[in-house]
């Protein structure tokens, strides 16, 4: 079964490297969630595929609106409290 996107515009294009289309207005249709633009392809994924093939080259002027943000990935990681370990039972 194709991961491309359920109903896309009849001008657009899909990268056989990523599977993202992209229309005559650089609209870009991600295989999930919404749709960006060819900055947001470039920051997410084109630039750590790296491969021959892309549709999405050139220069992009990426923004931090555009990537996850830094390690990790925006994500906090979650709030722990602190346990005690009854280590009689080991």
């Amino acid at each position: 079964m194709s991961s491309t996107p359920k109903s896309l515009p009849a001008n657009c294009q899909t990268c056989q490297v990523c599977g993202a289309s992209i229309d005559s207005e650089d609209k870009v249709y991600f295989n999930y969630g919404p749709t960006g633009s060819r900055e947001r392809l470039y920051a997410r994924v084109c630039r750590f595929a790296a491969a021959a093939g892309c549709i999405n080259e050139g220069d992009r002027q990426v923004t931090a609106d555009d990537n996850y943000g830094k390690a990790g990935f925006g994500l906090a990681p979650p709030v722990s409290e602190p346990f005690d370990i009854d280590r009689r039972a080991a």
